[in-house]
């Protein structure tokens, strides 16, 4: 089993975290599977796991690309 961990803060002055139905718990996110989403307090703090043995890199960066996907940017 592949575990991935991804915490980032977020430019509360720039952009906001926004809410998905699509990035919750057990939702899949290409080989990985959404374990412990939080948005709580300006950093984006995410658990996935995945039951493959070896995770080609291609799906580490779509589910980074999933992740930042929730940051809305605010109007100027």
């Amino acid at each position: 089993m592949e575990t991935f961990l991804c915490a980032f803060a977020v430019n509360r002055q720039v952009h906001k975290i926004g809410r998905d139905k699509d990035f919750t718990q057990g939702v899949k996110v290409g080989k990985y599977i959404v374990a412990q989403p939080s948005g709580e307090g300006g950093i984006i703090d995410i658990v996935e796991s995945s039951p493959f043995e070896e995770v080609e890199s291609e799906h580490s960066l779509g589910f980074l690309h999933s992740a930042y996907s929730h940051l809305q940017r605010k109007a100027a």
